[in-house]
């Protein structure tokens, strides 16, 4: 897995140059927002998602592809009568957005895209007791998480962008991801982003 996110953040630091132009419509994007994360049966919580993206833009600047990278930490919560789990998810993923509607320098904007990722974390401190009949105090192991995943990207979100400014702002108030492994993960995101 290091070796593929080597290659794809390289990926991301090259294509500037792939794509230069003198009025340039490439841009660094940073996103930082919160998350709810369910998978499977009995892996669910909540955390925080960051960003690290490239995104460039076509067809008069209203459609765009987007390569990034997301590292996510996402704990349950204490009141859902299950075991404490604390995870991580580290995903690949690109996607290629469309403004639907623009009005001057606002526009709504939707996108589709997919993914590839790992979570990794840990389900019960071990040290939790185990239900039983019995009057035997048991402690319940702890268990590694480890699963591979991937699926597809649905976003949508309102993009400021002043064609004279060297930034432009995104609120993501829904990016949706659904994957194998019974994968549903929601976040809301802002984004910035910077021109080259």
């Amino acid at each position: 897995m290091k070796k593929i996110v080597l290659i794809f953040s390289l990926f991301i630091i090259s294509l500037p140059y792939s794509f230069c132009q003198k009025t340039s419509s490439n841009y660094l994007t940073y996103s930082a927002g919160l998350g709810l994360h369910s998978q499977s049966n009995y892996l669910s919580g909540a955390g925080v998602e960051l960003n690290l993206g490239y995104r460039h833009e076509l067809k008069n600047n209203r459609l765009s592809i987007h390569p990034f990278i997301s590292i996510g930490a996402y704990q349950s919560g204490k009141n859902d009568n299950d075991r404490d789990k604390y995870f991580n998810t580290l995903t690949l993923n690109i996607s290629s957005g469309y403004d639907l509607i623009r009005y001057k320098s606002i526009s709504l904007n939707l996108g589709v895209g997919g993914f590839f990722g790992l979570t990794k974390g840990l389900y019960g401190t071990g040290n939790e007791f185990q239900s039983s009949t019995s009057t035997d105090i048991i402690f319940e192991q702890s268990k590694f998480i480890d699963k591979t995943n991937y699926g597809f990207v649905l976003n949508s979100g309102i993009r400021i962008a002043k064609p004279t400014k060297k930034y432009a702002f995104n609120i993501i108030p829904l990016s949706l991801k659904i994957g194998n492994n019974e994968l549903v993960q929601l976040n809301s995101l802002i984004q910035l982003d910077i021109k080259l």
